[in-house]
């Protein structure tokens, strides 16, 4: 299983779709539906859309997060951690989605988009930290983007749609 799907979407499959106290149904399209929604469509697609806004924006370094804050006082409740660190992404995408950057970038790239952009980067790579126990591969990936520059060739292409 872990040879077709890889290790990060079955990992977070069955940390974010079980409970530890629980048992729990495990299915193929379970997983699949999990990894297109949280993975390929997620994180995943918020880094590309991020990343594509930020070149076009001229923008070639990155100003790392510093948050280190627990993200679940339970003890293994990985399916509430993750629930929680999910609404950080959806909060990333809700915020771009209202600022419409792309119409911004139209007039030419802003201070106050610069700003933006900055903001919602730290806040991806911070939630990249964050994810390591859930999916390590791609949180690695996303960390280490903030060694790199804007170009768009070294942006990895975190997770396929199953």
């Amino acid at each position: 299983m872990v040879n077709q799907y890889g290790s990060d979407p079955v990992r977070f499959y069955l940390l974010q779709g079980f409970s530890s106290f629980a048992d729990g149904d495990f299915t193929s399209s379970g997983l699949a539906q999990v990894n297109n929604n949280f993975l390929a469509n997620g994180i995943g697609n918020l880094l590309s859309r991020l990343w594509k806004l930020r070149e076009k924006a001229g923008l070639s370094t990155f100003v790392s997060s510093q948050t280190q804050e627990v993200i679940c006082e339970h003890p293994f409740r990985f399916n509430l951690q993750i629930q929680k660190l999910w609404r950080r992404i959806d909060k990333i995408n809700a915020e771009i989605n209202e600022f419409k950057p792309w119409e911004v970038l139209k007039e030419g790239a802003t201070g106050e988009l610069i700003l933006k952009l900055q903001e919602w980067t730290s806040e991806l790579i911070g939630v990249g930290r964050l994810a390591e126990p859930y999916i390590p591969r791609a949180s690695k990936q996303i960390i280490d983007l903030s060694d790199t520059t804007g170009d768009n060739s070294s942006l990895p292409h975190l997770f396929r749609r199953i």
